[in-house]
């Protein structure tokens, strides 16, 4: 059975997420560090929560550095001075949803991912459609971006995870809803489910190209569920492209993960499939 533990002292991080033959999906890089408040970011691996942004400031958003509150039985919260995010997570089989919600005055804008670092084979395949538009930002969020089709972003095929060449980048795909991997047999599917708000997912591949604390380049792979077309919040409040708080005071939307394979509707023959 799929199986989900947290970190509540620590920002309600995901630090395992197995399927039902036991085998780890997330990538862990533990940090002394990561245990004492106040201390900047730092890459300790998991699925982090990152509000009320991504990039920018705070770096990573503000909640993953804070201990949530209990919420009810399935649930926790965080509270900032502008908004609380509460997310409750339920499981049926070999899905987990994590359910989410967000208060505050409408119209306040936001972008939220849960920032996961996935395990990182070399043989390790991303299923996304084939030609779906692939924004990145060769000189930072604050500015312009650049579009190319799924795989292939400057002629390389970011698909292809198999050799560690000494590159890092970002990418979103905008407006995506689900995103496969699959490895030796075993499937992780994420399908976000919101209404009326800018979302996407992020692919985050650092094949040894980039290292946190300055010292040896390390492997890391993250797919990120964004709202939001840009992780900065600044540069995605200047091109209205945020998340926004409606009317009601309240956004909700949910994320499927799954750890049973074939649980998502990629064809096997569609492009784009490494």
């Amino acid at each position: 059975m799929a199986a989900m533990q947290i970190d509540i002292r620590n920002g309600a991080r995901l630090t395992s997420l197995t399927d039902a033959s036991g085998f780890e999906w997330l990538w862990s890089r533990p940090d002394a560090r990561r245990q004492n408040p106040g201390e900047a970011f730092v890459d300790a691996g998991g699925a982090e929560e990152c509000f009320p942004t991504i990039a920018g400031d705070p770096d990573h958003g503000a909640v993953w550095r804070r201990e949530w509150e209990l919420e009810g039985a399935t649930g926790l919260r965080c509270r900032l001075p502008d908004a609380t995010i509460t997310r409750h997570i339920s499981r049926e089989g070999d899905t987990h949803t994590l359910h989410y919600e967000v208060t505050a005055e409408p119209g306040y804008r936001f972008v939220w991912a849960l920032h996961a670092l996935v395990v990182a084979p070399t043989e390790l395949r991303l299923l996304v459609p084939g030609g779906w538009p692939t924004v990145h930002w060769p000189r930072g969020f604050q500015n312009p971006e650049r579009r190319q089709d799924w795989p292939l972003v400057h002629g390389t095929d970011i698909s292809d995870v198999s050799v560690n060449d000494g590159t890092a980048a970002f990418f979103l795909l905008p407006g995506l809803d689900q995103i496969e991997l699959h490895y030796a047999g075993h499937c992780l599917g994420l399908r976000l489910v919101v209404a009326g708000q800018p979302h996407g997912f992020g692919f985050w591949r650092n094949l040894e190209g980039y290292s946190w604390d300055g010292g040896p380049a390390y492997r890391s792979i993250g797919i990120e569920p964004m709202l939001g077309a840009n992780p900065d919040i600044a540069a995605a409040q200047r091109a209205r492209s945020a998340a926004e708080v409606p009317a009601s005071g309240r956004l909700e939307w949910d994320l499927h993960i799954s750890t049973s394979p074939g649980g998502y509707d990629h064809p096997p023959d569609e492009g784009g499939i490494r």
